[in-house]
């Protein structure tokens, strides 16, 4: 596994997601817990290369290596 893009939550400064070449997302919470995600999902079976936050709800898009886009 591979981390290839992690980035901070709008909402909460302790809150980041990461997406990895196995076709993971990892949310995680550093107020919770500092080593082990708050949760995993497998949501594809191609590389997950783009993460973003929505700005005005509470929604992660990522998108895959041949440009699928992803709402979770």
């Amino acid at each position: 596994m591979l981390v290839l893009k992690n980035l901070a939550s709008l909402f909460n400064s302790t809150v980041f997601a990461a997406v990895t070449t196995d076709g993971k997302v990892h949310v995680f919470d550093l107020a919770q817990n500092k080593r082990e995600p708050m949760c995993s999902q497998k949501v594809d079976k191609r590389a997950l290369t783009k993460a973003a936050f929505n700005r005005k709800e509470f929604v992660l898009i990522v998108g895959d290596d041949i440009g699928r886009v992803i709402s979770l």
